[in-house]
């Protein structure tokens, strides 16, 4: 369903208008609320932003970080700096020194048990392993390989020059950005006895209301979302697997 934009950065100056010894007290990072918040906007799912884009994703010692604007993922492929090694026509993925060819589509691994899909895991048609990966959000990707490069065609956030990010200017997903950002910050001082515990379980639930009406407000999902929200389902993985 799509909704006019308002800028994420709108919600954290009312949490800051809200939270006021801590915002005074330099407590409040705006990077970890914009990250929270785009955690939060993905969780509610379903809104249809249609910027693509793409990127190159370098893999040192596994693990590699998902582009800032990420909303949603594409296609993730394995790439070399070889045209011999292109395999799907003319895509191709660039950075400032080099181009990048495709050599093979890779595979999400478990979700649930956080392992890659390796040694019995293999393509529907092909009766092949494939290499894979584990989104770790709010900003990093895991891939079984130890160091390679990744080549990804991704729906992005729209943003705004001079406001930042901007998200979908719905009611109750907003309320649920600004009760996420809210219950991420206070959770240090709950773990340290600073605030009651009451408060942040007051806290949460508002967000978990607001979450459920949301997503039900967003039901009408855009095909990228329904992908990458089958991908949390663990049933999905067995046609990967070889049993």
């Amino acid at each position: 369903m799509k909704f006019p934009y308002i800028p994420i950065s709108y919600i954290i100056a009312d949490i800051r208008s809200e939270l006021k010894r801590m915002n005074q007290s330099g407590e409040i990072n705006e990077e970890d609320c914009i990250n929270y918040a785009i955690e939060c906007i993905r969780e509610i799912g379903g809104a249809n932003y249609d910027n693509d884009n793409t990127a190159i994703i370098k893999i040192c010692n596994y693990t590699g970080f998902l582009p800032d604007d990420l909303y949603l993922i594409d296609k993730i492929f394995l790439c070399y700096t070889s045209p011999s090694m292109q395999r799907f026509g003319s895509i191709w993925f660039s950075d400032e020194n080099f181009i990048y060819y495709p050599y093979q589509l890779i595979f999400p691994g478990d979700a649930f048990t956080g392992k890659f899909c390796m040694s019995g895991c293999s393509k529907p048609d092909m009766d092949i392993a494939d290499p894979s990966y584990i989104i770790k959000y709010p900003n990093q990707i895991k891939c079984s390989i130890q160091d390679c490069i990744l080549g990804t065609s991704y729906i992005t956030l729209p943003k705004n020059t001079d406001q930042g990010y901007l998200m979908q200017d719905e009611i109750n997903s907003i309320k649920a950005v600004k009760a996420f950002i809210k219950k991420m910050i206070l959770s240090e001082k709950v773990i340290m006895g600073e605030i009651p515990m009451q408060i942040y379980q007051m806290i949460e639930r508002e967000y978990l209301l607001s979450l459920d009406q949301a997503q039900a407000i967003m039901k009408f999902n855009n095909p990228a979302d329904d992908i990458a929200r089958g991908y949390l389902q663990d049933h999905r993985y067995d046609k990967f697997r070889l049993r």
